[in-house]
């Protein structure tokens, strides 16, 4: 099984990617989430974020 590492925001469009790398036989070995200086609507919601990484089965990383 080939593995990944992806970006991810726990937006629709992170997920929907997360979803069709396990459909095509990778394995997402853990989830980056990038945080800018100033607001983010993400970062606000980072417990959320979290909570979609772990319903995902994978790791959430922070940078």
């Amino acid at each position: 099984m080939n593995r990944c590492v992806t970006l991810f925001t726990g937006g629709k469009e992170s997920v929907f990617s997360i979803l069709k790398a396990k459909e095509y036989g990778y394995r997402v070995e853990e989830l980056v989430f990038l945080e800018k200086p100033g607001f983010s609507v993400h970062k606000v919601n980072i417990q959320a974020v979290k909570a979609v990484a772990q319903n995902a089965g994978t790791c959430f990383g922070s940078t």
